[in-house]
């Protein structure tokens, strides 16, 4: 296989266009956003960075991103695809929840990519009487402690969520219970409070702890590394884990693949995210462990000692990934897979939409 051959196949892998805010500050009136940006067929002379539809008022790139062209070196402007953007939000954005971020086809007016919206809340919607965590547990959450990330990351993905319960012909008001699954120190929950029966669960007892305290809306307890909940069957219509399932190998998904199945109500909804090819990409592979993770299906790889120690179980934690095809093999054994988004919670991860026949 040629070099160009295998360029290609990851190019392919990592789609025709991505985006990604690395970092985001409010500043008075004024949004900033950083991060590196790949418009389909290298258009960068076509990419828009907007907000709420308008064009930010200040936009630098591409800008040097020289850190990127050895992890990412199928794509041709890795290097240049550094991105800073400014903006001054009108005092009706202020009042408002939340601003849209778009990456968009200057030529059409259109997202290159409808799916990678980013939702960041505005300062006055941001917290809405919900606390913040400090910054070591959004850093254990997360792996950062910037704030302003921790609140565009989290509302991100909620509205994402809901939005494909909506797709999918449900509506929230028939939703009767909903379990945030590795719920953390609330980053997404904090963004539910109108949710339904909300309960979220985490192997972190501190982390689980501070949301009970904390985010009063809903119930939230902490869990062992392995089923069973302490909930009645058939309790949940809608379940969702954000970054679990992703560092989780086949036998250790299986058992709460089986849970779910359990705890979940007839014709409830699962969503489920999963480290796909656009990830893998990402994440440096080489060439030739990439076609070994195509290959098998899947790839689990042991996280550090440090965090096998601390869950107290060697070998439970690590980075998984999977193709979709293997999830479809894998997990129709407890769900039917309705569909599989690429890329589609931050941008990164797939998610998988799972119902409860």
């Amino acid at each position: 296989m040629t070099d160009n051959t295998v360029a290609e196949r990851f190019n392919r892998a990592f789609g025709p266009s991505c985006w990604a805010i690395d970092d985001a500050t409010h500043d008075g009136d004024t949004l900033t956003i950083k991060g590196w940006a790949f418009p389909p067929e290298g258009r960068l002379q076509d990419a828009v960075f907007t907000a709420n539809g308008r064009p930010f008022d200040d936009q630098r790139f591409p800008l040097d991103r020289g850190d990127l062209v050895e992890l990412l070196w199928y794509r041709a402007n890795a290097k240049d695809s550094g991105f800073e953007c400014r903006i001054r939000l009108t005092p009706e954005e202020l009042k408002g929840p939340s601003v849209m971020l778009h990456l968009t086809d200057r030529v059409s007016g259109e997202p290159f990519e409808a799916t990678h919206a980013y939702i960041m809340p505005t300062p006055a919607s941001a917290d809405r009487g919900v606390a913040l965590p400090d910054a070591p547990r959004m850093m254990r959450t997360t792996g950062n402690e910037n704030a302003t990330n921790f609140r565009l990351t989290g509302l991100s993905t909620a509205v994402k969520l809901r939005d494909v319960v909506v797709a999918l012909q449900r509506d929230f008001s028939t939703l009767a219970h909903v379990l945030d699954w590795g719920c953390g120190c609330g980053r997404i929950a904090r963004f539910c409070t109108d949710w339904p029966g909300f309960t979220g669960i985490d192997i972190d007892a501190d982390n689980a702890q501070w949301c009970k305290e904390q985010l009063t809306f809903g119930e939230f307890r902490s869990i062992g590394l392995d089923p069973p909940t302490p909930f009645p069957d058939r309790r949940f219509d809608l379940i969702f884990g954000i970054s679990v399932m992703t560092h989780l190998a086949e036998p250790a998904q299986q058992l709460w693949l089986s849970e779910f199945h359990r705890i979940s109500a007839p014709h409830a909804i699962v969503l489920l995210t999963t480290l796909g090819e656009h990830a893998a990409v990402r994440a440096g592979l080489t060439p030739e462990v990439f076609a070994q993770v195509v290959a098998s299906g899947s790839a689990f790889y042991r996280t550090a000692n440090p965090i096998d120690d601390a869950l107290g179980k060697t070998g439970y934690y690590g980075t998984m990934f999977m193709t979709h095809d293997e999830i479809r093999r894998k997990w129709s054994r407890w769900f039917s897979v309705d569909r599989i988004i690429p890329a589609y919670v931050g941008n990164h991860q797939d998610l998988v939409v799972l119902r409860r026949r």
